[in-house]
């Protein structure tokens, strides 16, 4: 590890952690940029923990949550709605880059051993849309129908 980049902080008290983390943050932040910071939480509860704890002690902070998926593999449940929401969110915000704040990467042990697409196919598969935007008919229906289509529970493949 480059000890002016890379630490490697372990075994600090819960409620404290928080406080630590922010501080690094900070620090990093008076430097030669925002930075990118990950924070791998024990579980979902200690996540919400550390988000809402960061909140108070850095504001100014952007937080990405990155949660696992609370499904199986092969399960005939599909995941919820909020968590696929969070996951997308937070990898089209880390594959298209150009942050200009502070960014800590909250996550657990459970997401980070979960495999992930390449980088530049999630850069390649987003497209941005914001409220009021106009966008063409003809490119949208040319995106969809590029994307793979979806099994349902109840067909096979």
């Amino acid at each position: 590890m480059d000890k002016n980049r890379d630490k490697l902080l372990c075994g600090v008290p819960e409620g404290l952690d928080a406080l630590i983390l922010a501080g690094l943050v900070q620090e990093a932040g008076s430097g030669a940029g925002p930075g990118l910071h990950l924070h791998i939480a024990r579980d979902d509860r200690r996540l919400e923990e550390i988000q809402s704890a960061l909140k108070f002690f850095a504001p100014k902070v952007k937080v990405l949550p990155f949660p696992a998926w609370d499904t199986v593999p092969y399960d005939r449940v599909g995941p919820n709605a909020d968590i696929v929401a969070k996951r997308i969110t937070a990898l089209a915000k880390l594959a298209h880059g150009g942050r200009k704040d502070p960014t800590v990467v909250l996550t657990t042990v459970n997401a980070v051993l979960q495999k992930l697409p390449p980088r530049l196919f999630i850069r390649n598969s987003i497209k941005m849309l914001a409220a009021g935007q106009r966008i063409d008919m003809g490119e949208l229906t040319r995106r969809l129908s590029l994307a793979p289509p979806s099994v349902s529970p109840g067909r096979t493949t």
